[in-house]
């Protein structure tokens, strides 16, 4: 089921709110220092700047703080919760894995390019944070990656600044290409796979922390 997607101003976004201003007492800055510099500036900016120019500024802001802001896995039990969609070790179909990527990505999660598609190169400095443009990217880049995870031995995953990942989308042929020390937040994998004799989901659980199977 494709809707359009939310639009997404981080001010707003509870999953930013804590990042931007900092909310949590006592906690240490969840930013780095230089990442904080540049995201207290664009704050400012926001706050001053013509009207025209705040999609921009807030683009800026979640390209600097998504990975900082957003757990992947939590949105996607958040979305499956919502969806009443098969969780951990039940098959989804290809739609509603489309579904869950498409909401990790709602929320500013990058998941277009790397093979699936993407904005026209040049176009936007920082991916755009609303717009029909954005919808149909962000939908056909979902159901490019649900429709590679549900193929026989092929991982797809997405990480956060608590692991560690390559890139911001990974794919990998089981754990034969992965690098050994890769954490990611959730993987997408399929469902023909389980009880191979490699032991593929086993394998896999060792390197995510949410692990859900696609079926084709």
């Amino acid at each position: 089921m494709r809707t359009n997607l939310v639009p997404l101003n981080p001010s707003l976004h509870p999953a930013y709110t804590v990042i931007l201003h900092h909310l949590v007492p006592g906690q240490r800055d969840p930013l780095p220092p230089d990442v904080r510099k540049a995201v207290d500036a664009l704050l400012r900016r926001e706050a001053t700047c013509p009207e025209e120019e705040v999609e921009q500024v807030l683009a800026e802001i979640v390209h600097h703080t998504w990975w900082y802001a957003l757990r992947p896995d939590e949105i996607a039990r958040k979305t499956i919760r919502y969806h009443h969609l098969p969780g951990p070790g039940h098959p989804m179909t290809v739609a509603q894995a489309t579904l869950v990527l498409a909401a990790i990505a709602e929320a500013g999660y990058p998941i277009t390019g790397n093979g699936a598609p993407d904005y026209l190169y040049g176009r936007y400095e920082y991916p755009p944070t609303r717009g029909k443009e954005r919808d149909m990217v962000l939908w056909a880049a979902a159901e490019h990656w649900a429709r590679m995870a549900a193929q026989p031995m092929t991982y797809v995953s997405l990480g956060d600044c608590r692991g560690w990942l390559p890139r911001p989308v990974q794919y990998d042929i089981g754990t034969a290409t992965m690098d050994p020390m890769q954490r990611a937040a959730v993987t997408f994998g399929p469902w023909a796979d389980r009880g191979d004799e490699c032991g593929s989901h086993r394998n896999m659980r060792r390197h995510t922390r949410l692990l859900l199977l696609v079926r084709e």
